[in-house]
C-alpha cells in the first residue's frame, strides 16, 4: 500500500472499497443469523398457544 505522502493507486483503493462492501455485507448476513437463531430460541423456550 502506497504510504508516501498518503498516496494510494487507484487499485489500492477499489480494493479497499471492494473489502469494505465484503465486511458489511458478512456484518448484515450475521446480523441476520442471529436473529433467526434468537427467534428459533423464543420459539423453543416459549412455543405459541394451541388453537
Amino acid at each position: 500500500m502506497g504510504f508516501v505522502a498518503d498516496v494510494a493507486t487507484q487499485l489500492e483503493v477499489t480494493t479497499a472499497q471492494t473489502n469494505l462492501t465484503q465486511l458489511k455485507t458478512n456484518l448484515l448476513f450475521s446480523i441476520l443469523d442471529y436473529n433467526q437463531a434468537l427467534a428459533i430460541l423464543q420459539r423453543s423456550i416459549n412455543p405459541p398457544a394451541s388453537p
